[in-house]
Formats: structure tokens, sequence, C-alpha cells
């Protein structure tokens, strides 16, 4: 899928971007100074890393599914895919996890861990474990690290009203639903939720996975982004919007972006709802980055893959340079 097709328009994360973050002290010292004073106002925030700044912020199933039908989709088309994977899934019995029946976001969870796209797209309550995300040495099959010359990113989600497991008991039965709760949305109707594609909702699944534990691992999830009842500015001044298709290009949940320093510096008259930030991390800083979060906190491939699967992708990466 090439990114000049699909990926981000320019300008879409980067007019949002607070500084870049060039080391460890740097990102702990924003996190302390700034998240940490908002948490203490029971502000909670989950964190997300990639590896590459110029990717979308795109579930693995909406990233799938516009690869196959070469253009950007709506909701109508990915409830659709999502509908005959989890059909799919029933006639394999995936849908039970030892002698319990898997309610739908758990069983969205255990497909999305073992590699089937979903809409669920992870974060982590940790921002440390974000970073490594960030900053991680991504192999090819030919042991070449594919990312060590990209920028990486962090995106931060305000979750405060927005995690199902402490909302309302409506929403919190979500996690005891055994069909999808959006199911039946369409492109021009929002059925029994109202807000399903003007905002995202975050859950923090039970650890049934030891990764799940291991990265203290959480979802966002959402509708496709509309245009009706939200906007998407260029910048934080009044003036210039995204376009739908723009947007989609760049994220696949209704998320709005903001700029930090405004939020943080009290400029805006009304606080945003449920706002999101992101921060750069240069190339050059990634390796130094890592060897800190090793040293000082024992985060790397081994405590954040702890299980077969991570051992078979990251734990021999020195026997396929010597292949090569």
């Amino acid at each position: 899928m090439p990114d000049s097709m699909y990926g981000p328009p320019d300008g879409f994360f980067e007019e949002w971007e607070y500084q870049s973050i060039g080391s460890l002290q740097e990102f702990i010292g924003l996190v302390e100074k700034t998240f940490s004073r908002w948490t203490n106002k029971t502000v909670q925030y989950v964190w997300r890393g990639a590896v590459n700044a110029e990717w979308s912020l795109h579930s693995t199933l909406y990233r799938r599914v516009i690869w196959m039908k070469s253009r950007i989709i709506g909701e109508r088309d990915l409830q659709k895919i999502e509908g005959e994977i989890l059909a799919e899934a029933h006639r394999w019995g995936l849908h039970y996890f030892g002698q319990s029946h898997l309610t739908i976001l758990y069983e969205l969870a255990m497909l999305q861990h073992f590699g089937i796209p979903t809409r669920l797209i992870d974060v982590t309550f940790n921002p440390l474990i974000a970073l490594f995300f960030a900053v991680e040495d991504q192999l090819s099959e030919q042991g070449n690290s594919s990312f060590e010359n990209k920028d990486g990113r962090v995106f931060v989600f305000d979750v405060s009203t927005r995690i199902i497991n402490e909302m309302p008991s409506d929403i919190r039965r979500w996690e005891e639903a055994f069909d999808r709760p959006w199911g039946n949305q369409s492109d021009k109707q929002d059925g029994g939720i109202e807000d399903w594609r003007t905002s995202y909702w975050a859950w923090r699944p039970a650890p049934i996975q030891e990764r799940f534990a291991a990265q203290q691992s959480g979802f966002i999830f959402g509708g496709v982004p509309q245009s009706h009842g939200i906007q998407w500015p260029k910048t934080s001044k009044p003036g210039l919007r995204w376009r739908m298709d723009e947007v989609r290009r760049s994220t696949s949940i209704p998320v709005r972006f903001h700029k930090l320093e405004n939020v943080r510096g009290g400029r805006q008259g009304r606080s945003p709802r449920n706002p999101a930030f992101t921060f750069r991390i240069p190339s050059g800083a990634k390796k130094n980055i890592r060897n800190d979060l090793r040293r000082f906190f024992g985060i790397e491939a081994r405590t954040i893959f702890p299980d077969y699967p991570g051992f078979a992708a990251r734990g021999t990466p020195n026997l396929f340079r010597e292949l090569r």
C-alpha cells in the first residue's frame, strides 16, 4: 500500500507536534511536568508509539480494507468485512478461550493478538512502553533495521471520560456483550450509539494474555470519522479544515489533535473534549533512548513480548544478520 496514496497529507500530524523528544530524560520531564500534573486532577491518558512518524493512525483492519479496495472507505465497508472475519472465526471455533465463550471485545483482542486485523488500535497506559514502540529496532526478514532512519512518533489520548470499564452501565456492558454494540452502523445512520463516529472509546482488558500485562495494554476504537457533527481544523487558528477523505487517510477513528502548549498554558477558553497530542522522536535519538529504556527500566523486546511469537520475531536478530 503506497504511502503516497494512503498516508496522511503533509501537516496532518506535524501541525500539532509539541516538540521533538531527543532523549529519555526529555520525555520523562515532559510527562512529569505536564501529564502527571493533569493526571492528579483525574485526567487519564493512554499512549501509542509508532516507529515511523509518517504512518497514519489506522487500525489494522482499516488499513487492510483500503489496501484491498484501493480507496478510502467508510463505516459501512469496515463493518461488512469485520462481520465476515468474526463469522469465519466462529466457524473455526475461535470465539472460545478454554471453557469460556469470549465476549465480542475479548474475541477481537485475541484476534488482534495473533495477527488478525481488527478495528481495535493498540495503546498502553504506560508512557515509557509507548516510547519503546516509537524507537524499537524493527527488523526486516533479511535482518535489516527497517525504520532506524525514520523519525518515530508518540500519540497521547485523553480518555478521562471514555474508558468503557468506568462509564455508565449501558456502555460498561459492552465488555460483556457477545454481539457488536456498534453493529449495523452505516455511513448515514448512527443507530443507538449517538456519537459512534464523532468520538472514540478506550478499553482496558483483563490480562488474559501475558503480553497484555507486560505491555499494560489497552485499546481505543470508534467509528470511521464523518463530517456531520465534528470538524478537523488544519491549524489551531480558525480557518482551513481538512477534507473528509484527508481525515480518513490519516485516522480511522474520530480523534482530534491539539497543540499541547495551548492547552497546558491555558490559552484556550475552554478545555477541548478528549484531546489528543503528538510528539516526534528524531531518528538519531532512537538508539540512545532504547539503551536508556533497557538500562534504567528494563524495557526491551524480551520484557515487552514475553512469549514464543515475540521470541520468534525478535529473539534472534543476529542469526538473521549472519545469514545475509
